[in-house]
């Protein structure tokens, strides 16, 4: 168009090409500016689905996080309504996200997980670390939750946002730390660790106040017997149901712990400040722990009779400290041991000089059986009837190297408790057949019947007892019928079922047993009904004083009397007068031992008496 224009020699043409080139230069520009324009635009559109794609990818990034993430999430209002929550959160209450959205958190109904929830109103962050119960459940959970703000687009607070994390394993496994560490782990009472820790701070708080407090010590009496004999998975067993008993007994204040093997303990505190009040009440405490044995225990459907030995010491005196306190109980309860096991004994002074004495008697008793320094005696059985000496009862004398005999009544207890009477009881029984070999077996063979041997529960309690009285026997030729067995209540009643067997089998061979010391103990008509025994022996505590105390003589005329009814015959113990004497052959009494006819002799002193006894019989 220009160069058409040029070739016109018009003067208007040179304006319009003026004209032409000023529109060609504005829609230069204009195409210029219009590009950018559509350039920025592209660029601007490509840059804006590049954000979104992000935006997608984020989103999906966290909701993948917020679903699967370790530790639960969720979201509240300012009402405490549930608006979301994710799967970890899910999972914790047992429920799907639909049941749950919506619902009102007051329903934890645990005051202060609440205020936590709402200190976010408060701009402040909420923690807590506890129980947990999770909506619509029952089931306890520990957790650890933090909560912070939630912000709307306004910069207002408009609920807020939870991080809960479930520490029940950690609990649980810090719990089972701390269990192992204070608790038995058979029994799951406290152990020892945890029972000085308490007694320790029951002597500062007794002190403090002015109060007292005692510690009882339990020990279950030839407890090895019964895991020998039982085994220890029984023996356990044992143990579990001595726990229920003792456990549940008196106020919750009480610390009842297993000190180890067969030993427990129980703290008693807040008692009067008076010492004659705080003794009357814990002896009344310690004696219904006590009574808690007298009904039998029962391990595969077999019921087994178990004693206690316990002692009992009073604090705070003398600044001691918590292992003096227990010490001191230990000491009482050894010296109820000493006594005859059974028993109760508080703690005093003079004891620890005794248990020194005991541990060095303990140490020589081991020495003497080793060296066979022991000695048999025998004390006349007379029938009453007709005045005659049928039998010996056998008894120890340990015969020491300064030339004086130490009674049995020092030296049983502690071979009991150290474990030395299965040796000791294996010499007696073999002592006293081979003793009745040589009466029977003289030119002149002793008048007598036989000979009465006294068996330890542990002794008894061995598998191979019988196999043993019968391996005896044989050996020294002796018939069975020349011997006879003595059992006291607690032996024979320890395993009833067990203790009728091995009486039956033993009775085949022609041997006599008698139930010793009765009236002491459980005297139950139902065991004397079904144990087969032969004679039953009257406790000298209750002959001693018989002509003096009314109810001593209704005790012996009542038992002569029942055991009649059972068809047993009679021994009494500890006859020293001709009065005793003459109400026991008036009552029917059949058999006496005691001073009265001789103390307890030498065989050969014993050998002098029965011929003796026959001369005058036969004049």
């Amino acid at each position: 168009l220009i160069f058409q224009l040029m070739a016109v020699q018009e003067p208007y043409a040179f304006n319009l090409i003026m004209i032409v080139i000023s529109l060609i230069i504005l829609l230069f520009f204009i195409a210029k500016i219009f590009g950018h324009v559509v350039n920025s635009s592209l660029s601007n559109h490509q840059h804006f689905i590049q954000i979104q794609h992000e935006h997608e990818t984020l989103k999906e990034r966290f909701f993948s996080l917020f679903d699967r993430a370790p530790v639960g999430i969720f979201y509240y209002d300012e009402r405490l309504l549930l608006l979301d929550a994710n799967n970890l959160f899910l999972a914790l209450h047992n429920s799907d996200k639909e049941s749950l959205l919506h619902e009102d958190l007051h329903q934890l109904n645990n005051k202060m997980i609440i205020e936590e929830l709402n200190a976010v109103f408060k701009d402040k962050t909420g923690h807590y670390r506890g129980i947990f119960t999770p909506l619509k459940s029952e089931n306890e959970r520990y957790v650890e939750f933090s909560t912070v703000p939630l912000i709307d687009n306004d910069g207002h607070i408009s609920g807020g946002i939870c991080i809960l994390d479930d520490i029940t394993e950690e609990v649980n496994a810090k719990d089972e730390i701390l269990r192992q560490a204070y608790y038995d782990l058979l029994t799951n009472i406290p152990n020892r660790t945890l029972f000085m820790d308490r007694l320790e701070r029951a002597l500062i708080t007794s002190s403090a106040h002015n109060t007292k407090g005692a510690v009882l010590y339990i020990d279950i009496d030839n407890f090895k017997s019964i895991n020998d004999t039982l085994g220890h998975q029984n023996g356990d067993l044992l143990l579990k149901q001595i726990v229920e008993r003792i456990g549940n007994l008196g106020s919750e204040e009480y610390t009842v712990a297993r000190l180890g093997g067969d030993d427990f303990a129980i703290l008693i505190t807040g008692l009067p400040p008076r010492m004659e009040s705080a003794t009357d009440l814990v002896h009344l405490i310690a004696r219904s722990y006590k009574d808690q044995f007298l009904q039998p225990f029962s391990i595969d459907d077999k019921e087994y009779y178990i004693s206690i030995s316990m002692g009992i010491s009073f604090f705070p005196s003398n600044n001691e400290s918590a292992y003096d306190v227990l010490k001191h109980t230990e000491t009482a309860m050894y010296h109820a041991k000493k006594l005859g096991r059974n028993r109760i004994e508080l703690y005093s002074k003079s004891m620890n000089e005794e248990i020194s004495v005991i541990l060095d008697m303990e140490n020589s008793l081991r020495a003497a059986i080793k060296q066979n320094d022991f000695v048999l005696f025998f004390q006349p059985q007379v029938n009453i009837a007709t005045d005659t000496i049928i039998s010996a009862e056998v008894l120890i004398r340990w015969r020491r190297k300064e030339g004086y005999c130490t009674m049995p009544a020092e030296f049983i207890p502690i071979a009991e408790s150290s474990g030395l009477i299965l040796p000791l009881s294996e010499f007696i029984l073999e002592a006293s057949i081979k003793q009745m070999n040589t009466w029977t077996n003289r030119v002149n063979p002793l008048n007598i019947k036989r000979i009465a041997v006294n068996i330890s529960a542990i002794h008894f309690a061995q598998a191979n007892f019988v196999t043993q009285i019968k391996s005896i026997l044989n050996k020294h030729m002796v018939d069975p019928k020349h011997l006879e067995l003595e059992l006291t209540e607690g032996v024979a009643l320890f395993n009833i079922e067990e203790t009728i067997q091995k009486i039956a089998e033993l009775k085949e061979l022609g041997i006599t047993f008698a139930l010793d010391d009765f009236g002491t103990g459980y005297s139950s008509l139902d065991y004397l009904k079904r144990l087969p025994i032969d004679y039953l022996k009257i406790d000298q505590s209750f002959i001693r004083n018989i002509m003096n105390d009314k109810e001593n003589r209704i005790i012996t005329d009542t038992i002569v009397t029942v055991a009649q009814n059972f068809k047993l015959k009679v021994i009494a113990e500890g006859v020293e007068d001709v009065r005793q004497l003459a109400h026991l052959k008036s009552i029917g009494c059949d058999i006496y031992q005691g001073f009265l006819c001789s103390e307890p002799v030498s065989a050969h002193e014993f050998e002098a008496l029965v011929m003796q006894s026959d001369k005058k019989h036969s004049r």
